[in-house]
């Protein structure tokens, strides 16, 4: 998964979020990269979207989860 986020940050460089080692599964469960759940998700209005599958979290959306990449 190290791979998976440095190619995602180089293809995000939005120095307003930061990727947080978070990433959707197969079927649908979010997890850490170490493969434990996710128990508490903020998401923002109108997520999860259907953009990748990366967890990012916005500093102007008030600390809310976005997906991406």
């Amino acid at each position: 998964m190290t791979v998976a986020i440095n190619d995602a940050g180089a293809r995000f460089p939005d120095p307003a979020a930061s990727l947080m080692g978070a990433y959707k599964t197969d079927n649908g469960s979010y997890v850490w990269d170490d493969g434990s759940p996710m128990d508490y998700i903020a998401w923002a209005t109108g997520e999860p979207s259907d953009n990748g599958s990366c967890v990012a979290m916005y500093s102007y959306r008030a600390g809310s989860f976005v997906r991406v990449v």
